[in-house]
Parts: structure tokens; sequence; C-alpha cells
């Protein structure tokens, strides 16, 4: 069987995540909870500084972010 080795190292981060919260899945929760608001947060001080500084191509690139159906 071939062996992927981004599979292989996206496992390995997997279980080392795993283990740092004893594999409890409510701890497990939360710390990505927290990585999402970060990303979040992150994604929206970006935008703020784009508009900032190229407020037409920023509403432009907005609108069509925003018009991508979910």
């Amino acid at each position: 069987m071939w062996d992927d080795p981004i599979v292989a190292e996206t496992r390995a981060l997997r279980s080392e995540i795993a283990a740092e919260y004893d594999f409890d899945i409510e701890s497990l929760g939360a710390y990505f909870l927290q990585l999402s608001a970060a990303d979040a947060e992150m994604l929206i001080q970006e935008a703020v500084h784009a508009i900032s500084n190229r407020q037409d191509e920023t509403y432009a690139w907005l609108e069509n972010l925003l018009s991508i159906p979910a």
C-alpha cells in the first residue's frame, strides 16, 4: 500500500493535538473553537486593513466573496 507523506503528517499532528488534550472531546472542541475564532479575527483584521488601503478593489472583492453561495 502506498503511503502519502501529507496524510501521514496530518495524522501525526492530529494524534499529537489529541494527546495534548488527553483525547477529551470537549477539550478538543474548545481548542478548535478557539482556533476558529482566532482565524475569524485575523480575517476581519485583514479585511479592515485592505479596505483602508484599497477601498475600491476591496469592495469588489468583498462583493464577489459574499455572492458565492455557502
